[in-house]
């Protein structure tokens, strides 16, 4: 019984410290998106002391190919900031468009992701301290959740709000990323 407390107890405390270690050592060490490439990324404009950046690790995909991006959310006040998160799909909206400009569905999976009503919402807000200039990182595998079926160009968006605090609420920042361009092919 004390072995599964503990087991338990670590688990919890891992959880809740986790975000916070990587946080400050992704920037640090390299870790983070600046290490994928070779050339600086081009985050979106800052907002609220955030920036956003999502990256692919290649352009071209094929259609039966998994889709990844790797979404960068950096605090670029000059203080540690306490930010809620919940899942990516959650904490993010992405757009996709196709070459006409039209937004892209999303698919059977992710539709049935979506709550019925506001009982099924139930999901765990896990704190995260990031310190200046510190980056939380995200994947997500877009042909999951958006019907990516057809030969084209798309450019994907992501947006987030996000509900930050130091002692006290500090309100929601509006973050926009910069556009990807993603080509599919057969």
């Amino acid at each position: 019984m004390k072995s599964a407390r503990k087991h338990i107890l670590l688990t919890i405390f891992l959880m809740t410290t986790g975000s916070l270690v990587w946080a400050v050592l992704l920037p640090r060490h390299g870790l983070g998106s600046q290490a994928r490439k070779s050339t600086p990324p081009t985050w979106g404009k800052p907002s609220g002391g955030f920036q956003l950046l999502v990256e692919l690790e290649k352009e071209s995909f094929s259609s039966q190919e998994p889709i990844e991006i790797h979404i960068s959310l950096k605090n670029v006040s000059s203080k540690t900031i306490m930010i809620e998160q919940t899942a990516p799909w959650r904490d993010y909206s992405i757009e996709i468009r196709n070459e006409e400009g039209k937004e892209v569905a999303f698919s059977d999976a992710r539709r049935r992701l979506e709550p019925k009503s506001k009982d099924d919402l139930i999901t765990s807000h896990k704190p995260t301290y990031l310190p200046a200039g510190g980056i939380v990182e995200d994947h997500l595998t877009l042909n999951k959740m958006f019907d990516l079926t057809a030969r084209g160009t798309y450019s994907v968006t992501v947006r987030r709000s996000v509900h930050k605090y130091d002692q006290k609420w500090l309100g929601v920042a509006e973050v926009t990323s910069n556009t990807a361009k993603i080509k599919l092919g057969a």
